[in-house]
């Protein structure tokens, strides 16, 4: 890869980092109990948000381990990954109970 690509992917990267910041400000700075949006309660949003963040997330945990898969860290970062994306599943269901 070329220094000026890997420079634009990087660039890129920090972008859509702080890009994707915005929903949790947005929804943070309209947290009350009847904030709505577009029609959906605020705090809904936010929750559903958090949740497709987080197993962007550990996606990126996935494929490190798969990448790399002669390192100890490897299993570990798998079965983490999907302890993670469990544990949120089942903390959303409680919320919203």
């Amino acid at each position: 890869m070329k220094a000026k690509e890997q420079h634009q992917i990087i660039r890129t990267m920090n972008w859509l980092g702080y890009l994707g910041l915005i929903p949790f400000a947005l929804c943070i700075a309209s947290l009350n109990a009847s904030a709505e949006l577009f029609g959906l309660n605020v705090r809904l949003i936010y929750i559903a948000y958090s949740g497709t963040i987080l197993s962007f997330l550990c996606g990126v945990l996935w494929s490190h381990a798969l990448s790399d898969e002669s390192s100890p860290f490897a299993l570990p970062m798998l079965l983490l990954s999907n302890l993670i994306c469990l544990m949120a599943w089942l903390v959303i269901l409680i919320e919203t109970w």
